[in-house]
């Protein structure tokens, strides 16, 4: 027996349990479920939100010819979608979320924009999940012209007199000519007007003209930018609305997500019961909605449409 009166045996017990408690601890504290992962507290777009239903690589048929150069700002969209599906239209310019009707069609009235528009069109099922999409370029050029035809992206490569764009709808070569007006902005820190050998691949490019042919354009005017390259940074999402509206502001949960997100109105906001406009007021606890959003420049989410669901 120790000097200090404790057996051998209890001392070994003890270092023992000393060691093994808080070792036991630590093992329990792996085996605890972890918690969700952090994530954005930004909306994040539906449109790969795939139906159960269907495939979104299927495309609505619309009235109005893809890559189209019109003169007049108010633009009747017209489709043929599945019987019954909610049609979600948004750009920069304005947005609608409208019915198809027992025969599958649907109409939707735009303002355009002077210049290049580019809108998308998202088709959802009976999921409110995507069953279709497809995306548009138009020109609103109100001026006597010719041009009857525009493509719009970046310059992929760049051959002789043939320049190939990357569109929304895939690539597409661009013929240039003595007689194109090329309009290109000066390069930083030069003096000299920038000729036409100064396009780059990574460019953006708005080529307008009247003849395609042999899969080609030929140019009668090309427009290069390099700054505030345009693009379609309106999307939609469809939501769980968790408060009411406070500040102009409302919480909700966006479908198949955990996190719970600020959506911001303004007086641009537009609101839709039951297919009719309506005001702020619909914006309550447990309602189920599609928003179409863009986000501002403190990194907000800001609701264009919020379209309550029945």
């Amino acid at each position: 027996m120790p000097r200090s009166g404790i057996p051998l045996k209890t001392l070994v017990i003890i270092v023992v349990l000393v060691i093994a408690i808080p070792a036991t601890i630590y093992w329990l504290w792996q085996r605890q479920p972890k918690g969700l992962t952090p994530t954005q507290e930004l909306l994040e777009p539906a449109s790969q939100n795939k139906s159960a239903t269907g495939s979104a690589a299927q495309s609505p048929k619309v009235s109005i010819e893809d890559n189209k150069v019109l003169r007049e700002k108010k633009l009747q969209l017209q489709g043929q979608v599945p019987t019954n599906s909610l049609v979600v239209v948004y750009s920069a310019a304005a947005n609608a979320i409208v019915k198809s009707d027992q025969a599958g069609s649907f109409t939707s009235g735009l303002d355009l924009e002077n210049g290049l528009n580019l809108i998308a069109i998202s088709v959802l099922g009976p999921d409110f999940g995507e069953i279709a999409a497809k995306n548009l370029t138009y020109y609103l050029d109100s001026a006597e012209t010719t041009n009857t035809t525009v493509y719009a992206g970046l310059v992929k490569s760049i051959f002789e007199n043939t320049i190939t764009l990357t569109t929304q709808g895939g690539d597409m070569p661009i013929k240039k000519s003595a007689s194109t007006k090329v309009n290109i902005p000066k390069l930083p820190g030069l003096e000299s007007q920038p000729q036409d050998q100064d396009i780059r691949v990574g460019d953006y490019m708005i080529a307008l003209g009247k003849n395609v042919a042999n899969n080609q354009m030929e140019a009668k005017n090309i427009d290069i930018l390099r700054d505030d390259k345009p693009q379609n940074q309106t999307h939609w999402a469809v939501v769980k609305i968790l408060s009411g509206l406070s500040r102009n502001t409302f919480s909700a949960q966006q479908r198949g997500q955990s996190n719970i997100v600020k959506i911001t109105t303004n007086t641009n906001t537009g609101f839709i019961d039951q297919d009719k406009e309506s005001d702020a007021k619909i914006i309550a606890k447990d309602k189920s909605a599609i928003v179409i959003f863009h986000e501002d420049a403190k990194a907000n989410d800001v609701a264009d449409l919020v379209y309550l669901l029945p």
